[in-house]
């Protein structure tokens, strides 16, 4: 996914978004990670398409 136009990944508990990182890339190689962890801020993410319906597990 993109973050801000670079590179970037979102970790989802329960659908409920708990960390945003972006990467800066140049000549290959990763030069920056920004994480965001505040919650009061991932609130307003829109993650509605990065949710995945899994089947419950066996014996759940």
């Amino acid at each position: 996914m993109l973050v801000n136009g670079l590179a970037g990944t979102v970790s989802l508990v329960d659908g409920v978004p708990r960390s945003l990182l972006s990467f800066t890339v140049r000549d290959g190689l990763v030069r920056r990670i920004d994480i965001l962890a505040d919650p009061a801020r991932l609130q307003h993410l829109d993650v509605a398409a990065l949710r995945v319906d899994r089947p419950e597990a066996p014996g759940a």
